[in-house]
């Protein structure tokens, strides 16, 4: 097993997801700011064909300059495997190792800094033939997810405009 220390984005890893109707339930994380020690980790696994740099245009479909992720890797693993047999959840502890049990994703924000167990192995499945499984996620710096702001904090109040009496407004039914 290995482990690597990153900067946490896009956590799906504690209520799995899918990232479309047609995939199954899959934890998944990015993880990201991989420094040199990372990625000699990475490739000495021979994992580093999965690193991406969006900002850079690494391994992305396109460059976006304004991607703070800079080196990062995506873990994904599905909830069931193919043959219908459960994969075991990631597991998440703090700092000293004491068992943490979240419910939430939004427990663990983007720029929370973790580090990462996990286990590569040859897969035939996998592009470029190696695979990565999630073990336990080590919360050094947690950051709680606060959502943008709302498109209403852009409004400012209008003086002397429409104000409901009613505490619902009634929609037409069709």
């Amino acid at each position: 097993m290995s482990v690597i220390t990153g900067t946490v984005y896009w956590n799906k890893c504690i209520v799995p997801d899918r990232f479309n109707s047609d995939e199954p339930l899959k934890w998944s994380i990015d993880i990201g700011n991989l420094d040199a020690n990372a990625m000699k980790i990475l490739k000495g696994v021979h994992v580093d064909h999965r690193v991406k740099n969006k900002s850079e245009g690494l391994n992305t479909k396109g460059a976006d300059p304004q991607d703070v992720r800079g080196n990062f890797i995506t873990f994904t693993q599905p909830v069931e495997r193919k043959d219908g047999k459960s994969n075991q959840a990631p597991r998440f502890v703090d700092a000293e190792k004491n068992e943490l049990h979240p419910t939430t994703n939004e427990w663990l924000g983007n720029g929370s800094i973790v580090n990462v167990v996990f286990e590569a192995r040859d897969s035939k499945f996998a592009a470029g033939g190696r695979t990565v499984s999630l073990k336990t996620i080590q919360v050094v710096e947690q950051k709680q997810y606060t959502p943008s702001s709302s498109a209403d904090d852009e409004l400012d109040v209008v003086a002397g405009g429409f104000v409901s009496d009613d505490d619902e407004i009634p929609f037409p039914s069709n």
